[in-house]
């Protein structure tokens, strides 16, 4: 059992691991995407 305990923790440290480089990434698109967005010429409306 105590081998079943270790295989279950090092499978949640590695999701979890994965999860945080996943969010990070994400976070990233998404900052350069507004970023983006903010570099363009706002048109007046006449």
């Amino acid at each position: 059992t105590a081998f079943l305990a270790l295989g279950i923790m090092v499978l949640a440290a590695l999701a979890l691991t994965t999860g945080i480089i996943l969010d990070t990434v994400t976070r990233g698109r998404r900052e350069l995407r507004m970023l983006v967005y903010l570099q363009h010429p706002i048109r007046a409306v006449e």
